[in-house]
């Protein structure tokens, strides 16, 4: 095992196709840019020249009414920037929520209890503990049959600990399985997930027997998302299906081949805006599945917006998009639902 040091992990891997965005996108994402800079640029400005003003023991200028005015609301916007970002970055990071969602999956037995998911991903461990102990107890609170876990483990190397405290325990909890993010093309290693009882998929089916209820899991890698298509073909349609992947761009191969696609991989954007959502998603879909729930020819998805955030040099930042655990009951259809659908 690589001894923990505070360097950062090589930067992750990203095909090419995942990265584009629309034009309106980009258009949203410069004008946003664009104006962050003008206000804080123009409350720089103005504060530099009152400081000298006021060293220097010289009058103010008279400005025009107009002049006053825009001085007045650039200075309040600034100010109300310099609080969205301190909320950003020393409050939302550790506003943990735990989503619940119900969703009926026609082959389960009908009267049989319900299969209890909890499903994390992007957890980007760092030295600095932050939500990982209250996901242990959120999810074990949960008491699921099964956990899942998306992706992205690391941020730095020196996060192996917290990552190895974090799912370790959540191992202990119910049976635990991993795929691999674009952020863990080096590490943690096969040998880290067998340590502490998380079985890595790379490329797996996997049969489960959850107290009576048989569920498959298909897990596969960030590394092999373009062989997404063949291995969903390959995916036998007996018993539900439950598909784990970093990136949600490969729902349209799952798609019809899985009851319920997870994934992460977005951060919902980890900064997002009213009434607009993620500035940006590095999705190959862009903002179409940015998070949340959605459903793509018959397959439910969910896009989790992961709980910690990207490493890289970006700012340690959220803002409308806080850390997220998702806690799913798979159940049969009610009585209702059945009759409907015969």
């Amino acid at each position: 095992m690589p001894r923990p040091c505070s360097r950062p992990l090589p930067g992750p891997f990203r095909p090419a196709i995942l990265l584009p965005m629309t034009w309106w996108e980009k258009a949203v994402l410069l004008a946003f840019v664009a104006g962050v800079a003008i206000v804080f640029g123009g409350s720089t400005l103005i504060l530099a020249r009152a400081l000298v003003r006021t060293v220097l023991r010289r009058p103010a200028p008279r400005l025009s009414r107009r002049a006053h005015w825009t001085h007045r609301i650039l200075l309040a916007l600034a100010g109300l920037g310099a609080a969205c970002i301190a909320y950003g970055w020393l409050v939302e990071p550790y506003r943990l929520t735990l989503t619940r969602l119900r969703i009926e999956c026609p082959e389960l037995p009908a009267g049989s209890s319900p299969v209890r998911v909890a499903f994390l991903s992007d957890l980007h461990c760092v030295s600095t503990r932050r939500l990982e102990d209250r996901i242990v107890e959120a999810i074990g609170d949960f008491k699921p049959d099964l956990i899942l876990f998306g992706g992205d483990a690391l941020s730095r190397t020196d996060g192996l600990d917290n990552l190895r405290r974090c799912l370790g325990q959540l191992a202990c909890v119910a049976p635990t399985y991993a795929v691999r993010g674009n952020w863990d093309f080096h590490l943690p290693t096969d040998e880290f997930y067998r340590e502490i009882n998380v079985t890595l998929l790379t490329r797996e089916v996997v049969p489960l027997d959850l107290d009576g209820r048989r569920v498959r899991l298909a897990g596969l890698s960030a590394m092999l998302t373009d062989q997404a298509a063949a291995f969903s073909a390959g995916i036998p349609q007996d018993q539900p299906v439950i598909f784990l992947h970093h990136y949600p761009g490969a729902i349209y191969d799952a798609a019809g081949r899985a009851d319920l696609y997870l994934c992460g991989h977005t951060h919902g954007g980890q900064i997002a805006l009213p009434f607009y959502g993620a500035l940006i998603t590095l999705s190959r879909y862009g903002k179409r599945f940015e998070s949340g729930p959605y459903r793509v020819n018959g397959t439910s998805m969910y896009v989790t917006r992961g709980v910690g955030m990207e490493g890289g040099g970006t700012p340690p930042i959220r803002f409308l998009a806080p850390p997220e655990v998702v806690l799913i009951e798979l159940a049969p259809p009610t009585a209702q639902a059945a009759a409907a659908g015969r």
